[in-house]
């Protein structure tokens, strides 16, 4: 190969390096943000000033605190027990161990279960109720369900509003054998299960036996029932001859809620103390009584703090919409395209389509008039594909 060939084998290289080079420029800085106040780090859960944010393992966001001043009224009071390491959360003053909140408006907790135990004899060994008594919150009826176990088992729950009887429900199951009891299924064989009803601040659950588990003692001694949070009991048949669930603490949901009146009522009252300021909806809340404070869309935060800050949708490919350039607003965000190319720059929309002809100018200079790129321009007509 000739010098001179070499020079322009050379030159083809460099110049498609350079191209190579300015279309990546062209296809990157998607993200352009302009400067927002800065959000609270990561995780951090918003309390007022001087006010303990976790209890053990537990965090406990406001409206919810764990003394006087760090929470909105004593219903929303946490005893922290250091009496366990970590510590544990309690609701109020009870023996109700919390185990989440969410300002959403969810409230985690345990309970024991209701139990009736027997002897082959049929007498009765040991027995256990389980209930449950709130002066605010109410059971979620969409988060929870009501279950029995037991093969000679019928149960109860009786549910009640703010005192007033309110509703019984409850379900039977029944099997001769323990062959017949499948892992997993909750259908009547068994164990079985049921809705309860909105609207509940208390229950009383009761399990009972119709023959005293006479009949079916060398697998099953005991009948249990108990509220469980829905896809959080995974029924075994192993559980029907087993104590494992006299001594079981349950995951239940509670749902909360702030003040008694609509939020109609109270922005039309102006109520000194409503909670939903700044960026924030008002939502009446559908499972009892009082509202709920919610970020507005494109915002998060607490919300019952006048904390809620601007999400930067351009940051997180879960909320950014666009195909090629993101530019952040309060509350939202636009899309749009790289030079070359057009449409509405979003993902589910027209996107970003190349022009039918995008002319790159590439200017090489520098270097000797021996190299043959002293002031050098060069004019290329590429294809250019989707710059995403």
């Amino acid at each position: 190969m000739t010098m001179s060939k070499q020079k322009v084998l050379l030159q083809l290289i460099i110049l498609l390096i350079v191209i190579e080079v300015l279309l990546a420029a062209a296809t990157s800085a998607q993200i352009t943000s302009p400067p927002l106040p800065s959000p609270p780090p990561p995780g951090e859960v918003e309390v007022k000033p001087g006010c303990q944010d976790k209890c053990g393992n537990v965090s406990i966001p406001y409206p919810f605190g764990t003394k006087e001043g760090c929470y909105l009224n004593e219903d929303f009071l946490i005893t922290c027990s250091s009496t366990y390491y970590p510590s544990k959360p309690f609701l109020r003053t009870s023996d109700i161990e919390v185990t989440d909140i969410s300002v959403d408006g969810k409230l985690y907790i345990t309970l024991d279960t209701a139990a009736q135990c027997y002897e082959k004899s049929g007498q009765l060994r040991a027995g256990y109720t389980n209930y449950l008594t709130l002066s605010k919150f109410f059971i979620s009826n969409t988060d929870n369900v009501f279950v029995a176990v037991g093969c000679d088992t019928y149960s109860y729950i009786f549910g009640y509003k703010n005192g007033n009887y309110g509703y019984t429900g409850g379900c039977t199951t029944i099997c001769d054998s323990i062959d017949y009891v499948v892992n997993g299924s909750c259908t009547g064989i068994g164990c079985c299960k049921t809705p309860i009803a909105q609207g509940m601040t208390s229950f009383d659950v009761r399990a009972r036996s119709y023959y005293n588990h006479t009949n079916v003692s060398s697998f099953n001694p005991c009948s249990f029932a108990f509220v469980v949070q829905e896809g959080k009991f995974n029924f075994n048949r192993t559980m029907l001859g087993s104590d494992y669930l006299i001594n079981a603490k349950l995951p239940v949901v509670l749902d909360w809620s702030v003040g008694n009146e609509t939020c109609a009522n109270v922005e039309k009252k102006q109520v000194m103390n409503y909670t939903c300021q700044g960026n924030t909806t008002c939502n009446d809340f559908e499972n009892g009584y009082g509202y709920r404070c919610k970020c507005k869309d494109g915002y998060q935060g607490n919300p019952y703090l006048n904390d809620c800050y601007d999400i930067d949708e351009c940051k997180d490919p879960d909320l950014n919409t666009c195909k090629q350039k993101c530019t952040n607003t309060e509350g939202n965000h636009t899309c749009s395209c790289h030079k070359g190319y057009h449409g509405d720059g979003r993902i589910k929309g027209e996107g970003c389509t190349p022009d039918p002809t995008f002319v790159i100018q590439i200017v090489v200079g520098g270097g000797d008039s021996s190299s043959g790129f002293h002031n050098m321009r060069n004019h290329v007509v590429l294809p250019v594909s989707d710059g995403r």
